[in-house]
């Protein structure tokens, strides 16, 4: 999907994967060796910077991305097109419109409604903390997945996911593709259910809960830790720190990704989060919109060598294989996932209100 001088500044960009880890008891700091990290076994793996990967993606686009749109509703026009209009007023004709816009997705809102978003009730607050000389956290924190966590009652419990980002720049040359390396550090998320804090939802998914309170919840959450365990949170960067809810579709998706509806038109469709939100177990969603994406930008390829749209049987096709996709993700984030995540089981689960 990518040039082949793109991928390659890509995949020279992509620190190395670890595939060791180490889980370590957050108040005793007992270790044990042997969790595994990404498969080695099969296909190759990367660990990307998501700063890094975003502006190698968006080499050569300029001309055609435009930033600081918010997508208000589509129409479908009388000569085959659809127009996307915008909250500014403005408006856009096409061919095609491609609902990507994550998991609180417009375009999703307006061609099917009805999808239900589960609430897992399980929250993250996600962060980076600069690596520097390594004297501020444990040793081997940052070698492959390190699982702190801990049982503080009566709270369920709290568990800290680290992971190094450490940057080869013998490899690639400083400002390549108009990107620099960042400076090495240890990318974490704090894992816990909702009730565990007594904010809302709504305050915790606030524009005005920032970097600061996020970290201070971080450090609230962790305060009867070993420090060692939690210097990585003391000593995040507070502006790279954030806190999310996760939410995740029903794993049976049925119909028009998602739904029971049987139109297909063929001007509009969905990817990744937007058709399939979960939580990020393994990289699961990412991998799948990486997936789905390629699909389609493969069937759009040949549709626009031929100066023709997408037709229905073949989008019908696209729109099977992300919701097959989706299932067999999805099915692993409620079984296997399900324990590392601390989620309940799917069927008590109930439909988010997060976002209404």
């Amino acid at each position: 999907m990518l040039p082949s001088e793109l991928f390659d500044a890509l995949d020279k960009a992509c620190p190395d994967v670890t595939h060791a880890g180490k889980s370590i008891d957050a108040v005793t700091g007992e270790r044990q060796d042997g969790m595994r990290g990404p498969d080695g076994s099969g296909q190759k793996a990367w660990n990307a910077d998501r700063t890094v990967m975003r502006k190698i993606l968006l080499t050569g686009l300029d001309d055609h991305i435009e930033f600081g749109k918010k997508f208000e509703r589509y129409e479908f026009s009388d000569d085959n097109g659809i127009t996307a209009y915008f909250v500014d007023g403005t408006s856009v004709l096409g061919k095609m419109l491609v609902g990507a816009d994550g998991v609180r997705s417009s375009v999703r809102r307006q061609l099917v409604p009805e999808q239900v978003m589960l609430d897992t009730e399980v929250r993250a607050v996600f962060g980076k903390t600069p690596i520097g000389d390594g004297s501020v956290v444990p040793e081997g924190i940052d070698q492959g997945i390190t699982v702190i966590s801990s049982k503080p009652p009566p709270h369920p419990e709290v568990k800290l996911f680290c992971d190094g980002m450490r940057f080869d720049r013998s490899r690639t040359n400083p400002g390549v593709n108009n990107v620099d390396l960042p400076e090495d550090y240890i990318f974490w998320v704090l894992l816990f259910q909702s009730s565990s804090v007594a904010i809302s939802a709504q305050e915790l998914l606030s524009d005005k809960f920032g970097g600061e309170k996020s970290l201070q919840l971080a450090e609230e959450l962790t305060k009867t830790w070993r420090e060692s365990n939690r210097a990585v949170i003391v000593h995040a960067d507070p502006s790279a720190v954030a806190t999310l809810a996760f939410e995740m579709a029903r794993p049976d998706l049925e119909g028009r990704i998602g739904t029971s509806t049987s139109t297909t038109d063929c001007r509009v469709t969905l990817l990744g989060d937007a058709a399939h939100p979960m939580p990020p177990v393994g990289a699961l969603g990412a991998n799948a919109a990486f997936e789905d994406a390629a699909q389609l930008a493969e069937l759009l390829a040949v549709a626009g060598q031929s100066q023709c749209q997408l037709d229905e049987e073949k989008l019908r096709g696209f729109e099977k294989d992300v919701r097959d996709r989706a299932r067999r993700a999805l099915g692993q984030v409620a079984g296997p996932g399900r324990g590392l995540l601390g989620m309940k089981p799917i069927e008590e689960l109930k439909p988010s209100t997060l976002w209404t």
